[in-house]
């Protein structure tokens, strides 16, 4: 029952996640007429498939940064509290997450 709990709440945020996105990036997307062109929306999820496939291929520690720091939205200060690390050892393994990350893509 927590597992099917913590999966609801995870596929919410990412949802609201996926949707500020959108809102925030829309205005590069919209044409002369305030449209989107479809192409513009298939590009867009089609990177954000891209980056979540991803962000699963990372190891469970860098995912769990990743997570908290991105869709939870924690502080480096606040994850180091949560993981029982320092401020410091939280912004390197971020850091390493991210690097992870863009070679991940780079590969794709």
């Amino acid at each position: 029952m927590v597992l099917f709990i913590t999966t609801a709440i995870d596929f919410i945020r990412k949802a609201n996640k996926e949707a500020e996105i959108l809102n925030a990036l829309g205005p590069l997307y919209e044409t002369s007429n305030g449209c989107f062109t479809i192409e513009a929306l298939l590009e867009e999820k089609w990177m954000r498939e891209e980056l979540y496939s991803a962000i699963e291929e990372l190891h469970n520690d860098q995912r769990q940064m990743v997570e908290l720091f991105y869709i939870d939205e924690k502080s480096s200060k606040e994850i180091g509290v949560i993981v029982n690390i320092t401020e410091a050892a939280t912004f390197k393994r971020l850091q390493r997450a991210r690097k992870n990350l863009r070679e991940l893509i780079s590969q794709n």
